[in-house]
């Protein structure tokens, strides 16, 4: 039985490393006893894999993992049994069933959603009119470090969308993302974008980035 699995990280879990999130997730889901069925050698591990791991600092409200299961079993059971030995910040908030011999998980992730909140104080014309001007251009070259070395890349073919939304006077930055294994387009890209044209440029401090959701291509 593979099973997938919705969950958060937030709080403090933000600041934990990916290779840490999944040993995390394991002990939970040893302690909670459940079925995991393992890989074959020397060295058996659960089967198990997360989408689109998240850099340190970044919170998300909807994560993606699948595992696999040794025998079925009742999945509302399971996740209120799972979630007792979650740290806090951590939470599986839905679990279903997909075919066992479907492809992986990462090669069906598109695209993220993430949302920045700020700290600092913006003006919010300001912000808009930024990315205005960054909607506005017809490609965006990029310098990133890859493999030891320096590329340029063209950031914006991978943006989706990116506008601002208010909620009860706070602005925040939404940005729509190609998250594929063919482009994977990091959302501190779109801070270097923003500062690029700000007097004062955003330390990490002041700002934090949250995934909205991860959305995965149709089968």
């Amino acid at each position: 039985m593979k099973v997938r699995v919705v969950f958060t990280k937030e709080l403090q879990l933000r600041w934990i490393s990916h290779l840490d999130l999944i040993k995390t997730i394991e002990k939970a889901l040893r302690r909670a006893q459940v079925p995991l069925a393992l890989s074959q050698g020397f060295n058996p591990r659960p089967k198990m894999s997360i989408a689109a791991p998240l850099a340190l600092g970044l919170s998300s409200k909807s994560e993606l993992l699948d595992f696999e299961l040794q025998v079925r079993v009742d999945l509302k059971a399971l996740q209120t049994k799972i979630n007792e030995h979650l740290p806090e910040g951590l939470e599986f908030i839905q679990l279903y069933e997909v075919p066992s011999k479907g492809p992986s998980l990462m090669s069906l992730v598109t695209v993220s959603h993430y949302q920045f909140r700020f700290f600092k104080s913006l003006k919010v014309l300001e912000l808009e009119k930024i990315v205005e001007l960054i909607n506005q251009k017809e490609e965006l070259l990029f310098e990133v470090e890859q493999k030891r070395r320096t590329r340029t890349i063209d950031l914006k073919p991978g943006i989706f969308a990116l506008y601002t939304t208010d909620d009860c006077g706070e602005i925040f930055l939404n940005a729509v993302l190609e998250t594929s294994s063919s482009r994977f387009i990091r959302p501190n890209y779109i801070v270097d974008l923003i500062n690029e044209h700000l007097q004062e440029p955003l330390e990490l401090e002041d700002y934090i980035i949250q995934r909205e959701k991860i959305l995965l291509k149709l089968k």
